[in-house]
């Protein structure tokens, strides 16, 4: 929090925070990464610096690989709403794109024929 407010000049609470999709993101990421992570980290056999090293790198860019994986995720949902409300509505504002998609009620069917 006091990393923000410098960076900012202004204080932000925790639920604000959270309510930024990207900070919440990268929250359940950084969560999900401590919970798959053992306890202690693994020393490399030889004692060798090199190796160490070399092995923190591959895992920081192994993040990255999963952070750019679920932001690509991200637009690919945002793409195939943008695409959805684009079909359904022809042409949009930017407002009316980020719609949310309307809810499927897959058990609409299964009720009529049980009637």
């Amino acid at each position: 929090m006091r990393h923000t407010e410098i960076l900012l000049g202004r204080r932000f609470s925790r639920q604000g925070l959270h309510k930024q999709a990207s900070i919440a993101a990268a929250f359940r990421q950084a969560k999900a990464r401590l919970k798959s992570k053992p306890a202690e980290p693994v020393k490399a056999s030889g004692g060798s610096r090199e190796l160490v090293v070399m092995q923190e790198r591959i895992d920081s860019l192994l993040e990255e690989v999963r952070f750019f994986k679920a932001q690509r995720d991200g637009f690919f949902e945002k793409f195939a709403t943008w695409q959805n409300n684009a079909r359904t509505y022809g042409r949009l504002s930017v407002d009316q794109l980020n719609m949310p998609l309307d809810r499927v009620d897959r058990g609409s069917s299964d009720r009529a024929r049980a009637k």
